[in-house]
C-alpha cells in the first residue's frame, strides 16, 4: 500500500508525511507537478513511469491554483480514480477548478441553501451609489489573498479594472465590519479544530490574513459546519466564516487545498499526523 502525494513546491512537512506515512505501513511516493508530462500515452515524472495502484491513497497539495497545477491535478485524479485509488477529497478534487472557483461557490452556496456572502463577476458589476463601497474584489480562483483588493469608491473599480484583461476572473462582494473571522479545519468528515484570524487591510489595497490563536466555533458557527459537512462531507479542507458586528454569520469560502502552517504554530499539534490519522 502507498500514500502518494502531489505537490507543487517540497513544504517542510514533507517529512512528516513520509514518517507517519511508514507507521501505517505505507510507502511513501511524492511527484512534483513541475516534473510532469505526457508522453507516448503514459504519465511520466522525471522519465519515471507513474502507475497507480488499488489501495493507494493519494494526496493533492498546491499552493498556487495555477492553470498547469489544476491541469495535472484533474488528470491524474481521473486517472487514479479508474484504477481504484483513492484520492483524499475526490468530489472536490475531480470538479477542479470549478470547485475552487468562488463564484461557483457562491452559487452552489445558495443553490444549497448555506449562509454565503452576495457574490457577482467583476464584469457585471458597475454601481456607482456610494452604498455600494468599500467592496471586496478576489480573483475568482486564488489563494493567499493574492490579487485581493479593498476598494472604496466606483473610481477605485474602474481604475483597478482598466489594469485587467480579463474582468470575468474576479468576483466582488460586499465589505463588512467583521466581529470574527474563523477558519475550521476539517478532516475525515469531522471538525479537527478552530482558529481565529486577523483580515490585514494593506496601505495598497491588498489583503493578507494572519491566524491569531486556536478558538472554539460559536453555535451559529458549528451549526454551519454541521451542515456543510452533513451536505458535501469533506474529507480534508479549511472552512472559512465570518461574523459581522451584529452577529450574521456566513461563508466566505470553501478552501481544497488549506495551508496549516498558521494552525500547526498556535496549536502545536502536528497537523499532517492529524491528517493521516482522520482520513
Amino acid at each position: 500500500m502507498r500514500f502518494i502525494l502531489f505537490t507543487d513546491r517540497n513544504y517542510s512537512y514533507i517529512p512528516d508525511f513520509k514518517k507517519f506515512s511508514l507507521q501505517k505501513k505505507r510507502k511513501f511516493v511524492i511527484y512534483f507537478y513541475k516534473n510532469l508530462k505526457f508522453k507516448n500515452n503514459q504519465l511520466l515524472s522525471n522519465k519515471q513511469i507513474i502507475k497507480f495502484q488499488k489501495n493507494d491513497v493519494i494526496l493533492f497539495r498546491t499552493q498556487i491554483l495555477n492553470d498547469s497545477n489544476i491541469f495535472w491535478i484533474g488528470i491524474l485524479a481521473m486517472t487514479a480514480v479508474q484504477k481504484g485509488a483513492r484520492v483524499i477529497n475526490d468530489k472536490f478534487v475531480l470538479a477542479c477548478p470549478q470547485s475552487t472557483d468562488k463564484y461557483y461557490q457562491a452559487i452552489l452556496f445558495s443553490a444549497l441553501n448555506l449562509p454565503h456572502q452576495p457574490t457577482v463577476t467583476l464584469d457585471s458589476f458597475n454601481s456607482k451609489k456610494e452604498s455600494s463601497y468599500p467592496a471586496l474584489i478576489k480573483r475568482r480562483v486564488g489563494a493567499l489573498g493574492k490579487d485581493s483588493k479593498l476598494i472604496y469608491s466606483h473610481n477605485d473599480l474602474l481604475q483597478f479594472a482598466a489594469t485587467l484583461t480579463a474582468p470575468s476572473e474576479f468576483i466582488i462582494q460586499p465589505y463588512f465590519k467583521l466581529k470574527r473571522d474563523v477558519r475550521i479545519l476539517i478532516f475525515g468528515k469531522k471538525v479537527y479544530g478552530a482558529v481565529k484570524r486577523k483580515v490585514i487591510y494593506n496601505s495598497d489595497g491588498s489583503i493578507g490574513v494572519e491566524v491569531l490563536s486556536l478558538t472554539k466555533p460559536t453555535p451559529i458557527e458549528q451549526e454551519i459546519t454541521d451542515r456543510v459537512i452533513n451536505i458535501l462531507q469533506p474529507e480534508f479542507v479549511g472552512l472559512d466564516l465570518l461574523t459581522d458586528k451584529n452577529g450574521n454569520c456566513w461563508i466566505s469560502e470553501i478552501n481544497m487545498y488549506p495551508s496549516f502552517g498558521g494552525f500547526q504554530r498556535v496549536s502545536k499539534d502536528n497537523i499532517v499526523k492529524g491528517l493521516l490519522t482522520n482520513v
